[in-house]
């Protein structure tokens, strides 16, 4: 928790967003077959920010470091987010070819991560939010600061020992699609702040959406080591598969915070049917993220230009998309994301040649 006063308060937030690498969103960091556009970002995490009275910056994780460091000194607070791992480190075998574009991505979380703690070392105050995949990445960043500091290709990203990453720390949080209960732990952090009519009810409800995957292990070997920088604020005991984990963290000297399950799908998607959208779930949703977006207005820095916000770029729908990545078998492509529609950056149309007529391809320019 910050100790600023109200007089503090930037009620004209700026929330950047990492976005993700194109193959995050195919289902398979391993093979990327389209070359027509560089990453992508759900429209579900921008329209949940701007819920609570937010605007979004997407942030490209193909930016070189000075663009992507002139994006950080624009804004309030930044979300890594994402629901595939950049490497499984529970299961992957050794050998493995970690997309090169994923290792780019890696790159530039590290970099912001590594900014932002510098930042708030020199008093600056800036919020860091990681769903999903940058729930458990935060940990790990913090853990491995020296293994992230040196991935440079595939050998690299999987050249991590038993001791650094023992084979529990990770344990299954969702074998499906599937709600729990937010369940809060005597040291509730920033969460504490929910009402108490609100705890009660939020205890008793489906209210935490979990995507099949894994979960920080509240009894890892590892545990005692994150515990020295973490305080755990909520977990989960998933009966059926008898195993407990973190569901929501802060770090103790940092605005970092980390949430396992998906907030933002709860308004905003409409694929699954597990997803919670009931009131309920509607008003847990959005205290998710008035609480981080709150924590955000803590920062006053000012938006410098508003040719970086989102509103500069286009929305595509699933089946476009697959019709501009895939245009000679976009029918048969099957999407195992459990989001609608989403920003896409980077993205190239390419146009068929005739015999009357050769037409070059059409770049759209959005970095």
């Amino acid at each position: 928790m910050s100790d600023k006063t109200t007089t503090d308060t930037n009620n004209r937030p700026v929330i950047g967003i990492l976005t993700n690498a194109l193959s995050n969103w195919l289902g398979d960091n391993i093979n990327l077959e389209s070359r027509r556009a560089k990453s992508f970002l759900p429209a579900a995490y921008v329209s949940w920010i701007e819920n609570s009275g937010a605007r979004v910056v997407p942030i490209q994780y193909t930016s070189t470091i000075p663009i992507l460091l002139s994006y950080l000194t624009q804004l309030n607070g930044v979300i890594i987010c994402g629901d595939i791992p950049p490497v499984d480190y529970a299961s992957l075998p050794k050998d493995t070819k970690i997309e090169t574009e994923v290792l780019r991505w890696m790159r530039s979380e590290f970099s912001i991560f590594q900014w932002a703690k510098k930042q708030n070392n020199m008093g600056n105050y800036f919020p860091v939010l990681g769903i999903g995949i940058g729930y458990e990445e935060l940990i790990f960043m913090n853990l491995m600061p020296n293994y992230y500091s040196k991935i440079s290709d595939s050998k690299s990203a999987m050249d991590f020992t038993e001791e650094q990453i023992p084979a529990d720390e990770m344990v299954e949080a969702a074998d499906t699609y599937w709600a729990s209960p937010l369940i809060l732990t005597d040291t509730p952090g920033v969460f504490g702040s929910i009402s108490e009519e609100n705890k009660k009810l939020w205890a008793s409800k489906p209210v935490c959406y979990t995507t099949p995957g894994w979960a920080m292990n509240t009894k890892g070997k590892k545990i005692d080591k994150i515990k020295e920088f973490v305080e755990i604020n909520s977990i989960v005991k998933h009966k059926k598969l008898k195993t407990e984990f973190i569901n929501i963290y802060s770090f103790k000297e940092f605005p970092f915070y980390g949430m396992a399950f998906h907030p933002e799908a709860v308004n905003y998607n409409w694929v699954e049917t597990m997803i919670p959208q009931t009131d309920v779930g509607a008003e847990f949703s959005h205290k998710m993220s008035e609480i981080f977006v709150n924590e955000c207005r803590k920062n006053n820095t000012q938006l410098v230009s508003n040719e970086i916000l989102i509103y500069n770029y286009t929305l595509f729908s699933p089946d476009k998309v697959l019709k501009i990545l895939y245009p000679e078998n976009w029918q048969t492509m099957q999407l195992i994301k459990h989001f609608t529609n989403s920003y896409f950056f980077g993205m190239t149309f390419h146009t068929h040649k005739t015999a009357k007529k050769h037409k070059k391809g059409k770049s759209i320019k959005d970095e």
